[in-house]
């Protein structure tokens, strides 16, 4: 996820919560600028991908974004760097293959690791933490299970996968043990003096392929010295990628060059929420429709539980969540007891891109997703991007068989569109140019949707379309509404270009892959057609193709835009089904003629790398080397011939027909470029259908020019709702109880937690989240289970006292897990809980007791004195009223005499008047 500050990032990755918190912490927010009218296709000019490239380039501005991961002091300095963004991205997962198939006595020797019980107990034997703190500077995880713990597999059974890890980490104790146990009963096996393992009187030598030209040379030297220490004697083998894969996946395993690999599990090119086809790629290639190894495998005695719940799930058969949760829960067992590859770590990628710049990006693949280049803006549309990949032009550039190297399916994800993609941040399937609605029976233990009779497949041996005919079922229909728009030949898009596609998947099918694939509408074998059979190329269908002929049932084209497509093939997510059914076109029908001319008509060239080495013919590439005079030359009878493909003359006039072949041969001629190709003068014919187009190919800088195609149905802005992933935040507080302090538990009494959800500061409630208790000391997991939603971004674990009662004191780990809807990358909130003794308890409880009497005997102390102070000032105020009444009395009583003595003196001088007597004049 991506950063704009310059605050030095922490070094160390000991758990799968660090790393995710880092990837939360990456974020930053674009603001948004309003275009008044975006353009069309993207929003540069032209994107330059050139080799090479580096931290300082993208920091001095002559490149403005790197694709290559950062390693070493190049990471931390990335973090530090003012004028750079981050973007930190799950990696692959590293493991060690082990070969599990004996000697061949002619060769001598003996494999110890064709023994099951020496396979697993190498599991024991590596310290991952090691490797990932220590050798990887903590920019990696360790990983103890069969898929990736950022993955959304991992995380939909996180709690199983975490007591899986368990029972896997590091204990050379208990792995030496298991090997001595198990070379013991080994004929003509001893243990030397000397410390080393004899088989019949020579040292017990195993072949180590270690790759040399990055991390894993420390990390194979670390395996191997550890291998020594169980006294097996190691012969490092430090092999490149190319030598490598002769011995490990094209030699026959049984002749003693090599015993144990550094392999590394390549990703599926981003975030999948819903891996079904994994376990059968990655643990049972040999019987899997999805390949892993590149051409070869060979047929390992796996357990037939691992097989039989692997296949099943590559094929959807299962009725619903909780079966599938099963089959992976019986996969991922016996793949990590099996241990034929064991996984060690994901290294995690850090990919770096001016600060100028905005782009969408993966959360598993980082700008390598094909949003990435068509989103990019600078401040205004327009410029010129320069981008740098490590190691570009590795795989050959034919949409058949090849562009499999992952810098290389980054350009052409710039430049193609596909009907749907997986979402750059939770992995589920989206439209691009295919809006689909799906129909189900609802699983294969319903009944069956009927196919309809006008429904059509591609009949190789005739060459032509064949309607399915009545009683065809299928458990899913696929409804496409696609949107055609224009090639960048010029050249209008229609519906021939997609069934042409569906077509040529029939042709070239060769029956000799694996068992022979089964038509599901005859019941017959698949019939190999004109461009996989021989003088073609056998490996021309792509293990992808097999698979999807294998589920197939019929199609019908049901308007010019629209298109019905039936599948035996079930899956929880609607998006995933419609992914299997697919038909739109990366290349109009005339480019894949024109291959199909130089492959299986002229005979000079093949889509595979392996049939190209081995009938020494040129190895097709659209774009450079000795393929173009090829093609240039298949253009010019195929243009004069006015060729139209087999079984195609009901959808493709001879008129539609000289308007392709036209227009190609302006694309191939006059609009694009290839230069520095030695004899050769033009243009290449990779036409495709996404906002840019390859306008240029310059072979001797090693460089590739896109440039903005202005055909394009869509304006550059139409992904930026992928611009920032939304991914939530966690938290978790303390926890609670009656008679603890928080933090503190006590035993047999109630506790409650508390946990916050935000996206960006708000309350969010789009997640799943999931709780575990776990005694630190011993691993064990104590309590589990899902918080109780209880407000906006508010959730409550309980631990109720028939949980607590069985605990004992000490401290405990609290973990959350939240998964968001909206981005499928796993965020961690981990606390501590005590539980506190009983002792401590009642000795809390009694000085709480004596606390609370002490309050008691206070306050009624308090009370008491109050009651007396109150008493005393009622007897005060009483004396003060009675002083006042009585000097109220004696004023009143001097009143009342005043009054009186008034009275008095007037009566006395009438009475005196009266009594005078008369004076007569």
């Amino acid at each position: 996820m991506r950063s704009t500050t310059s605050r030095r990032r922490r070094r160390r990755l000991p758990t799968v919560s660090t790393v995710a918190t880092l990837l939360l912490a990456s974020f930053v927010v674009f603001s948004g600028r309003t275009l008044a009218q975006p353009p069309v296709g993207q929003f540069v000019d032209e994107a330059i991908f050139v080799e090479g490239g580096s931290l300082a380039e993208v920091s001095a501005g002559t490149m403005q974004l790197y694709m290559g991961s950062l390693r070493g002091g190049d990471i931390d300095a990335a973090f530090g760097d003012p004028n750079v963004q981050t973007i930190v991205a799950t990696g692959d997962v590293d493991d060690l293959y082990l070969d599990p198939v004996q000697n061949d006595p002619s060769v001598g020797g003996y494999n110890p690791f064709a023994i099951a019980e020496v396979r697993q107990a190498v599991q024991w034997l590596v310290d991952r933490d090691f490797i990932a703190e220590q050798i990887l500077g903590g920019h990696a995880v360790a990983v103890r299970s069969p898929v990736h713990p950022l993955s959304p597999e991992y995380q939909r059974q996180v709690l199983f996968f975490q007591a899986l890890e368990h029972t896997y980490g590091y204990n050379e104790e208990r792995a030496r043990d298991a090997i001595f146990a198990a070379l013991d009963k080994v004929p003509g096996m001893t243990f030397g003096a000397d410390g080393k393992w004899h088989y019949n009187g020579a040292p017990l030598t195993v072949h180590f392929i270690i790759h040399p030209e990055d991390y894993r040379l420390d990390v194979g030297n670390y395996v191997a010295d550890q291998l020594e220490r169980v006294g097996l004697t190691v012969v490092r083998d430090y092999f490149d990628q190319p030598i490598a894969f002769d011995i490990v996946y094209f030699g026959p395993p049984n002749l003693g060059k090599w015993h144990i690999y550094t392999e590394r599990i390549p990703a599926t090119g981003g975030i999948v929420r819903w891996d079904d086809a994994y376990f059968a790629r990655v643990f049972i290639p040999y019987y899997s429709y999805s390949v892993f190894c590149p051409g070869a495998c060979w047929p390992f005695e796996h357990d037939d539980l691992l097989v039989d719940a692997a296949l099943r799930l590559e094929k959807g058969h299962y009725r619903d969540l909780g079966e599938r949760e099963l089959l992976v829960r019986t996969a991922s067992s016996l793949a990590m007891r099996e241990s034929i590859r064991i996984p060690t770590v994901s290294v995690q990628r850090t990919f770096v891109g001016a600060k100028t710049l905005t782009f969408a990006y993966d959360l598993g693949e980082g700008p390598l997703s094909p949003f990435a280049v068509r989103s990019a803006r600078f401040a205004s549309p327009g410029g010129q991007l320069r981008i740098g990949q490590s190691l570009g032009w590795v795989s050959h550039w034919n949409p058949v068989r090849g562009f499999w190297w992952p810098y290389d399916r980054a350009q052409l994800g710039a430049m193609a569109d596909p009907g749907v993609t997986t979402h750059p941040h939770n992995g589920t399937y989206i439209p691009v140019r295919g809006a689909f609605r799906v129909t189900t029976s609802g699983g294969y233990g319903e009944p069956p949707l009927s196919v309809p009779s006008d429904a059509v497949w591609f009949n190789a041996s005739r060459l032509d379309w064949q309607a399915v005919g009545t009683q065809v079922t299928a458990v899913s229909k696929v409804s496409w509404d696609l949107t055609l728009g224009t090639w960048h030949t010029g050249a209008a898009m229609s519906m021939a270009d997609v069934m042409y596609l569906l077509s040529r998947y029939y042709r070239s099918y060769n029956e000799s892959f694996g068992d022979g694939a089964i038509n599901g509408i005859t019941g017959q074998p698949i019939p190999s057609g004109d461009i996989g059979d021989e003088p073609g190329d056998p490996r021309a269908a792509s293990p992808d193709v097999v698979r999807f002929l294998s589920l197939f049932k019929g199609a019908k084209v049901t308007g010019p835009t629209t298109l019905d497509v039936y599948l035996d093939f079930w899956q929880l997510e609607p998006g995933t089904i419609a992914a299997e059914a697919d038909l739109f076109p990366k290349v109009p029908w005339e480019v894949e003629e024109a291959m199909v001319q130089v492959v299986a008509k002229d005979n000079l060239a093949r889509y595979h790398a392996t049939t190209a080495q081995r009938d020494g013919k040129v190895l097709l590439d659209l774009t450079r080397g000795p393929s173009l005079p090829l093609l240039r030359d298949a253009l010019a009878a195929l243009k004069s011939a006015n060729e139209v493909p087999p079984g195609m003359g009901a959808m493709i006039t001879p008129s539609d027909a000289a308007a392709r072949w036209a227009s190609l041969d302006r694309f191939s001629s006059s609009t694009t470029r290839v230069i520095g190709e030695t004899g050769y003068s033009g243009g290449h014919f990779l036409a495709s259908n996404g906002p840019a187009f390859l306008e240029a190919v310059d072979v001797g800088a090693r460089e590739t020019t896109l440039h903005r195609f202005d055909a394009y149905p869509y304006s550059a802005d139409h992904w930026d709702g992928l611009l920032v992933p939304r991914v939530p935040t966690v938290t978790l507080a303390p926890a609670m109880t009656q008679v603890a302090d928080p933090g503190e538990i006590a035993s047999g009494y109630d506790a409650t937690i508390s946990v916050g959800t935000t996206l960006f500061g708000q309350p969010y409630d789009r997640v799943s989240l999931v709780y575990s208790v776990t005694n630190p000391s011993s691993g064990e997991r104590v309590a589990s289970g899902q918080p109780i939603h209880e407000a906006g971004g508010t959730w409550t674990i309980e631990l109720n006292s028939g949980v607590t009662a069985h605990l004992q004191p000490g401290p405990y780990v609290v973990q959350v897990v939240a998964v968001g809807e909206e981005a499928a990358i796993p965020q961690f909130a981990e606390g501590t809980i005590v539980v506190i003794p009983d002792s401590v308890l009642a000795e809390r409880m009694l000085g709480r007791l004596q606390a609370d009497l002490q309050r008691q005997i206070t306050e009624t102390n308090e009370k008491t004195e109050e009651a007396n102070r109150n008493a005393l000032t009622a007897i005060d105020v009483t004396r003060s009223l009675m002083n006042r009444a009585l000097v109220g009395i004696a004023v009143a009583a001097v009143s009342l005499a005043a009054s009186i003595g008034c009275l008095l003196v007037p009566l006395r001088m009438t009475r005196a008047q009266r009594s005078r007597p008369t004076r007569h004049a």
